[in-house]
C-alpha cells in the first residue's frame, strides 16, 4: 500500500509543476557546398559561397544568438605543402595577402542559407591559397578551411 501512495503523491507534485518547458531548436552554420572537389578560381572572379544552417539542437533558451559569418582567402603559396605548413605555424610569408567577403549576419533561430561574396582581385597572383570559413558567435565559433588554385 505504501508504494501505491507513493506513486500517487509523486503524481499530484508532478502535475502541479505547470506547464512543461518549451523547446527551440538552435543551429549554426557550415559553409559551403562550393568546397567541394577540386577549386580552381580566376583572378577577377566574383566568388558566391553558400552556407547551409547545421541541424537545430534543442535549448530551453528563448533569446536569437547573433552569428556572423566570414570568409577570406590568404595566400599565393608556392605549393600546397608551403600553404599547409604557414597556416599550421600561423606564419604569413612576405607576398601573401588575404582578401575577405563582407561579414553576414544571421542568427541561430532563422534557417536560411545566407551567401558570402567573394570579390577576387584582378592581380591576384596565381599559386595556391587558403580558403578559411568561419562561423562565430558568443559561445565560441567553428569553422573549415579549403586549398583553392587561383589562376589568371
Amino acid at each position: 500500500m505504501r508504494i501505491g501512495t507513493t506513486i500517487i503523491v509523486i503524481g499530484l507534485v508532478l502535475s502541479g509543476c505547470g506547464q512543461p518547458p518549451v523547446f527551440y531548436a538552435a543551429h549554426s552554420y557550415n559553409c559551403c557546398t562550393e568546397n567541394t572537389g577540386n577549386l580552381t578560381w580566376h583572378a577577377g572572379q566574383s566568388v558566391a559561397l553558400h552556407w547551409q544552417p547545421t541541424p537545430g539542437v534543442m535549448t530551453s533558451d528563448s533569446n536569437r544568438h547573433q552569428i556572423v559569418l566570414s570568409v577570406s582567402l590568404t595566400g599565393p603559396f608556392a605549393s600546397v605543402d608551403a600553404l599547409k605548413q604557414a597556416t599550421s605555424h600561423g606564419t604569413i610569408p612576405a607576398g601573401v595577402r588575404t582578401v575577405s567577403a563582407a561579414p553576414v549576419s544571421a542568427d541561430d533561430r532563422t534557417d536560411l542559407s545566407p551567401s558570402s561574396q567573394l570579390s577576387l582581385p584582378a592581380d591576384l597572383p596565381p599559386g595556391y591559397y587558403n580558403l578559411e570559413t568561419r562561423a562565430t558567435e558568443a559561445s565560441g565559433s567553428q569553422g573549415g578551411a579549403a586549398i583553392v588554385i587561383v589562376v589568371p
